[in-house]
């Protein structure tokens, strides 16, 4: 680890509380952010505040908080608390996982995760077919967002009452393709893909696809919807179209999101808690059959 921090790197995730405990790795790295790992899955204050007790300064918090504005909000607080009181030399601040596509509490999840230290990315080519293809795939289930625990911000003003209770947005690894070789990099730049559904004038469904250089700017113009953004790598003048380009059609056709079902589902999974069983907002604002589980749910490939 030596060379990497002799090279700059100052932040680092590591599984072991134990480690982070002893303070030697502090001793070693002055300078190192160390942050836990998101399968510590912590989801209340005062975890927040025993992992910082712990050693860690970059708090990563558990998938669920997307879905529990009112904890986040305790989480705030308690962050605020410590770094006042406490006043540490690098002050505490927590990481919110915006995109997974993992179910709520996944049976699956520890299973899944242990496969992949010997199968990795084969699984979604084999054991994903008892698992989420069944309703990440699955239409018109796959729309409904409580298959999954992502972040649901379609519009800026929900992005930044969020946006204020946590550091940092944090996104999956495996969901940033480099279809590339390493020698190509030159030719690529980082930016956002952005794809989403819209109704044309005949009431026809039609797909657009944009990317920006800078989600600051997309943020600010207000794309909706918001949760639609992924960072990506690639070559803007061959990948899509700039989304100031697009901005009349982007803000003018029927847009989902800007309905009113559209913006009171968005409050609605603020906080959810994904109890779906008695809940069926997502299936009832999207209009398909209700369903208690996505277990439920069986998937037919066209393989």
């Amino acid at each position: 680890m030596k060379s990497f921090y002799d090279r700059g790197l100052r932040s680092c995730t590591l599984a072991s509380p134990h480690i982070i405990r002893s303070g030697e790795l502090h001793d070693l790295f002055p300078e190192m952010r160390w942050k836990n790992t998101v399968n510590h899955r912590v989801a209340d204050a005062q975890q927040v505040l025993d992992y910082a007790f712990c050693g860690y300064d970059t708090i990563v918090l558990d998938r669920s908080l997307c879905r529990n504005l009112d904890e986040l909000k305790k989480i705030r607080k308690a962050v605020d608390y410590y770094n006042k009181t406490y006043k540490p030399s690098k002050k505490i601040l927590t990481s919110l996982l915006a995109v997974e596509g993992c179910l709520y509490n996944c049976p699956f999840k520890r299973e899944h995760d242990s496969m992949g230290e010997y199968i990795g990315g084969q699984y979604f080519k084999s054991t994903s077919k008892l698992t989420c293809n069944n309703w990440r795939y699955n239409f018109p289930y796959s729309r409904l967002p409580r298959n999954g625990v992502d972040l649901i911000v379609s519009d800026k003003e929900t992005f930044y009452e969020i946006a204020q209770l946590t550091d940092i947005f944090k996104f999956s690894g495996r969901y940033t393709s480099f279809n590339f070789e390493p020698a190509d990099i030159g030719n690529k730049k980082a930016g956002w893909n952005f794809t989403t559904t819209l109704i044309d004038k005949y009431n026809k469904p039609v797909n657009k696809v944009v990317y920006s250089d800078n989600i600051t700017d997309a943020i600010n113009d207000n794309i909706l919807p918001l949760h639609s953004w992924r960072f990506t790598f690639g070559d803007p003048d061959k990948d899509g179209n700039y989304y100031k380009n697009e901005l009349d059609t982007l803000n003018t056709m029927p847009n989902f999101w800007r309905t009113a079902n559209g913006k009171r589902l968005v409050k609605i999974l603020e906080n959810c808690r994904s109890q779906c069983w008695e809940c069926h907002e997502c299936e009832k604002t999207f209009n398909t059959p209700l369903f208690d589980s996505a277990l439920q749910l069986r998937f037919k490939s066209s393989e």
